[in-house]
């Protein structure tokens, strides 16, 4: 889908609300960017933000244009980007992978500026209880929260 449409109705998507809601020209940090496809939804719905993005492996030539991307281990690494520079920071699907997640925050904390805001997005806590895919859906997509075997545990706020 493009997210060009969202631009219209962020409502449906709680992401594409969040980005929607960027200031103008503003930037935004994706932490634990991976492959970049969701950044590149990002720069669809708002192609005036700057974009910034970190992760430990990531995959920078698939990232929009002009973003500036950041090697680095989320639970030893501090940031390359001055205090309070980032309007927005999302934080998808990345909690759950880590041991420690202190130095994130901090981070995270440093980065905001006042007003600055952050979205987070894990799996929900029930999904421990969840049954797992079972015949020919196995290993093709995650119901209980282990069937991820990077998973190490839940988050909760």
């Amino acid at each position: 889908m493009n997210w060009a449409y969202l631009r219209w109705c962020s409502w449906l998507d709680t992401r594409a609300r969040f980005v929607a809601g960027a200031p103008q020209r503003g930037a935004l940090l994706d932490l634990g960017s991976s492959d970049g496809e969701t950044l590149g939804h990002f720069a669809e719905l708002r192609p005036d933000l700057r974009f910034f993005a970190c992760d430990l492996e990531g995959r920078p030539e698939r990232y929009p244009p002009g973003c500036q991307f950041h090697r680095a281990d989320l639970e030893k690494d501090r940031l390359p980007w001055a205090d309070a520079s980032m309007d927005r920071i999302t934080c998808m699907h990345l909690v759950e992978h880590l041991s420690s997640y202190e130095l994130l925050l901090a981070e995270v904390a440093r980065l905001l500026p006042p007003g600055g805001q952050v979205y987070f997005e894990t799996p929900h806590p029930r999904t421990v209880r969840y049954s797992s895919p079972r015949g020919r859906a196995a290993g093709t997509f995650t119901l209980n929260f282990y069937d991820d075997p990077t998973h190490i545990r839940p988050w909760r706020l």
